[in-house]
């Protein structure tokens, strides 16, 4: 059996803990948004995995999203469409956020500079538009840190 506990109480601890006595769960799969709720989740006594990284440290698993390659994706998406003005729209107080615009953006850079250089014709590597909204330079700044957060990700799924 799954169930998805959603709302604002999934963030209470009072109901969690509640939840899981009368649910009794055999693991659990979460985002767990502070330390606060983290202690609940320890106590349930139950396997636990955590989604993403909302707190810089965890004891439990988790399983994480590569956001650079995100960004790289989405970019993909919309170059193999023949776009060539792009926007992007993020949050700069999410790492998230930020580190989906240097994907993003890096692989439209990389594809139109590849294309300028098969082609001979520094121009191309200009025609395109980029515009971000919500993040800005901040997500360029974030570039390097991006990509050693991924590195280090990598190597710890390798073992």
């Amino acid at each position: 059996m799954f169930n998805v506990y959603r709302g604002i109480y999934g963030h209470a601890s009072k109901y969690l803990v509640k939840w899981f006595r009368d649910w009794n769960p055999d693991g659990i799969i979460a985002q767990i948004y502070d330390d606060r709720l983290a202690r609940v989740y320890r106590q349930a006594g139950k396997p636990v995995v955590e989604l993403f990284e909302s707190r810089a440290t965890s004891e439990f698993a988790r399983i994480l999203p590569d956001d650079v390659a995100t960004g790289e994706m989405a970019a993909k998406h919309f170059l193999e469409r023949g776009f060539r003005h792009f926007g992007f729209f993020g949050v700069s107080w999410m790492l998230w956020s930020r580190e989906r615009e240097v994907g993003f953006r890096l692989e439209i850079e990389r594809v139109f500079r590849g294309r300028a250089e098969a082609a001979g014709d520094a121009s191309i590597a200009k025609a395109f538009s980029f515009s971000s909204y919500g993040t800005g330079e901040s997500a360029m700044r974030s570039r390097s840190k991006a990509l050693r957060l991924n590195a280090v990700r990598r190597r710890w799924a390798r073992g």
